[in-house]
Parts: C-alpha cells; sequence; structure tokens
C-alpha cells in the first residue's frame, strides 16, 4: 500500500477504515504514512481524514498516535488545529466510556453467549 495513488484514495481510506479493526489499523497506518501524499493532492482537508479516525479511537495507544501525529504536523493550520483538539478530546471521552463500561458490557456478552449455548 505504501506506493498506493488513486484519485479515490479517501473513499478507499474510509472504506477500510469501517470495516473492522484490522481495516482500521491499516488506513490508519496508510493515512499516517502517506499523509504528505494526501495533503498535496486534499491540502488542509488531509487533516480532516486522520480527524475521522477519532470516533473509533478507544485506548491510550491511539490517543498517543493520535498525539504523535499532531507533534509531528504541529506547524498544521490553525483550522486543522482545531479539528485535532476536538479529535483527542473525542479519543479522551471514548477512553473514559471504555473504562466506565468495558467489564460490565463483556460481562453482558458473556451471560448472552452462556444463555444460548454459545460459549
Amino acid at each position: 500500500m505504501e506506493d498506493y495513488n488513486s484519485k479515490n484514495d479517501a473513499s478507499a481510506i474510509e472504506h477500510c477504515r469501517d470495516k473492522s479493526s484490522q481495516g482500521f489499523s491499516t488506513a490508519w497506518m496508510f493515512t499516517v504514512t502517506q499523509f504528505e501524499s494526501l495533503l498535496e493532492r486534499y491540502n488542509t482537508t488531509a487533516y480532516s481524514i486522520v480527524w475521522e479516525f477519532a470516533p473509533w479511537m478507544n485506548t491510550e495507544y491511539d490517543l498517543e498516535q493520535l498525539l504523535a501525529f499532531g507533534r509531528l504536523y504541529s506547524d498544521m493550520p490553525e483550522s486543522a488545529a482545531s479539528g485535532f483538539y476536538t479529535a483527542v478530546e473525542r479519543v479522551e471521552t471514548n477512553i473514559e466510556w471504555m473504562k466506565r463500561n468495558e467489564a460490565s458490557i463483556r460481562q453482558w456478552l458473556s451471560d448472552m453467549t452462556d444463555k444460548i449455548g454459545l460459549h
């Protein structure tokens, strides 16, 4: 995917990102490693492609990845920086939600799979 060069790369990224956790990881790595190309093609709109990952990011690792991107592109335009801070807030909120709810959701899923005989 390193040399991937399509006029529909934003759509391909979105499609991969939404399909599965592996698709998400692949799309994220592609977006980060190919960001300069995306920036050339989409100008400052390329930053929005990165921020659109935030709703699916819910771990400390995800947050660190987003923050590392922000450090790498700390000279981003003000409009992009606003989106960056919004994305960071979203990921932090997602992390807190996971901390509060993950155990009870896992328990509920376990109970349901036991109940229907899938466990």
